[in-house]
C-alpha cells in the first residue's frame, strides 16, 4: 500500500511537470501493485487511464496488455485471455517470458500453442540473458508452468537456475524472490523438505498478496505448498485457507480453483493432516468453478483427484466434539493464554482467521469464553507449554 501511495504522488508530480511518459510508467507499476494486493478493479482503472493518456499523445501501445492479461488469467476469463494474449505477444514477440505466459493461459483454455518451444526458450533466457531480473523472472515462470502442468523435470531445471542466481553478489530483492520461488517450487516437485522449509522462511512476506507482483499465484498458496512439502501441515492448512479467502475476495476464480486442488491434495496425504471429507468438499468447489469457467484441463485434474479421494477410507474423528486439527492448535494456544494476535503470529495466519477458529471452538466445545475453553482443553489433555520471554 505504501508503494501505491508513493505512486499516486509520483503521478501528480508528473502531471505538474507535464511528463506523460513518467505517468504512464507509474500507472503500469501501480496497476501491478493493486493486482498483487487483490484489487483488480482499481488496477483496471490505471490500465484504462494509461491507455487514454497514450492515445492522447499519439502512442498506440494498447491498454497495458501485461497487467491486463494477468488479471484476466487470475479471473479465469478465457475470452479476455485470448483477446489480450494476442496483443501481448504482438507487442513483445521475442520476449520468452511473455510467450511463456501466453502459453500457460492457452494450456488452461486448451488452445493450441508451441508450448514445448516456449518452455525451452524461457529456459535458455533464464540461463543466458544479460539482465539478471529477466533471468530470474524466466526461472519463476518456468517453475510455475512446471507446477501447473506437472512437469517435475522442468521444475528441477528452474530450481537449478534459481540456485545459480542466489550465488550472485548484490542480487536485488525482486530477483532474489523470483529465484527463491523457482527453488521453492522445485523443492515441492522433488519433495525436498529441508529446502522447502528454507525457502518458506524467506518468502513469508508474500502472505496476503500475490507471490511477487509479476507472478499470477497467491503468495499463501505458494507458502501452503512449501509448508506441506516441509512437513508443516498446520501452517500449510492455514495458508491454503488464507489463499482461498484472498482469491475469493479478489475475484481470482482460477486461483481459487487451483487452491482447492492443492489444498485437497495435501488433505489426501496419509502422512499429514488427512481429512477426506474436507478434501472432497474442496474438490467439489473447484469442479464447480472449472465447469463455470470452461477449463476442461483443470477439470480433468480435479476429477482424477476426486476419484482418488473416493477410493480412500473416510477420515476418522481424532478430537472431541468434532474439533479439527487446526482448531486444536488454536485451542492449545488459547489455553496457554495467547491473544488472537499472538496466535496469528505463531501460526502464520491472519487475525480474522484466528477469530473464526475461536468462534468455532467455543461453539463446538459449548464454552462461553476463553477461560472455559482453557478448562475444556485441560480436561481433554489438549494443553501445551509455550515458552515465555525472560
Amino acid at each position: 500500500l505504501g508503494g501505491v501511495e508513493l505512486g499516486l504522488e509520483a503521478i501528480e508530480l508528473a502531471r505538474e511537470k507535464n511528463q506523460f511518459l513518467e505517468e504512464t510508467i507509474t500507472r503500469f507499476f501501480i496497476a501491478g501493485a493493486l493486482m498483487s494486493l487483490g484489487d483488480p478493479d482499481a488496477a483496471w482503472q490505471h490500465i484504462e487511464a494509461r491507455r487514454r493518456l497514450d492515445a492522447r499523445h499519439g502512442r498506440d501501445v494498447g491498454a497495458d496488455p501485461w497487467n491486463g492479461y494477468l488479471i484476466s488469467y487470475l479471473r479465469g476469463d478465457r475470452a479476455k485471455m485470448h483477446e489480450i494474449g494476442e496483443v501481448l505477444v504482438g507487442v513483445a514477440p521475442d520476449d520468452s517470458v511473455v510467450r511463456l505466459v501466453g502459453a500457460i493461459g492457452a494450456w488452461h483454455a486448451e488452445k493450441q500453442s508451441d508450448l514445448e518451444a516456449r518452455i525451452q526458450a524461457a529456459h535458455e533466457t533464464a540461463q543466458t540473458d544479460p539482465v539478471i531480473y529477466q533471468r530470474s523472472i524466466s526461472a519463476g515462470f518456468l517453475a510455475l508452468a512446471a507446477r501447473l502442468m506437472d512437469r517435475p523435470l522442468d521444475a528441477t531445471r528452474a530450481g537449478e537456475i534459481g540456485r545459480s542466481l542466489l550465488s550472485m553478489p548484490k542480487l536485488t530483492p525482486g530477483s532474489e524472490a523470483m529465484a527463491r520461488i523457482a527453488l521453492g517450487l522445485a523443492a515441492v516437485a522433488t519433495r525436498d523438505a529441508q529446502a522447502a522449509v528454507e525457502h518458506y522462511r524467506h518468502l513469508t512476506d508474500f502472505r496476503g498478496t500475490l507471490a511477487s507482483w509479476a507472478l499470477p499465484m497467491c503468495g499463501d498458496r505458494l507458502l501452503g505448498l512449501l509448508a506441506h512439502a516441509g512437513g508443516m501441515t498446520g501452517e500449510a492448512a492455514a495458508h491454503f485457507e488464507d489463499a482461498l479467502a484472498f482469491a475469493g475476495k479478489a475475484g481470482y476464480r482460477l486461483e481459487v480453483t487451483w487452491t482447492c486442488h492443492d489444498y485437497a491434495e495435501m488433505l489426501l496425504d496419509p502422512s499429514g493432516a488427512f481429512d477426506r471429507d474436507r478434501a472432497l468438499s474442496l474438490i467439489d468447489e473447484g469442479l464447480a468453478l472449472t465447469r463455470e469457467l470452461g477449463l476442461q484441463t483443470l477439470e480433468e485434474r480435479l476429477t482424477s483427484l476426486h476419484d482418488r479421494a473416493k477410493s480412500m477410507q473416510p477420515s476418522a474423528p481424532t478430537y472431541p466434539d468434532g474439533l479439527t486439527g487446526r482448531e486444536v492448535e488454536v485451542l492449545r494456544l488459547i489455553a496457554a493464554g495467547m491473544t488472537n494476535r499472538q496466535i496469528a503470529d505463531e501460526l502464520f495466519i491472519s487475525a480474522n482467521t484466528v477469530a473464526n477458529h475461536v468462534k468455532n471452538i467455543l461453539t463446538k466445545a459449548d464454552c462461553a469464553n476463553r477461560t472455559e475453553a482453557a478448562t475444556y482443553a485441560a480436561g481433554y489433555g489438549l494443553t501445551v507449554d509455550v515458552p515465555t520471554a525472560e
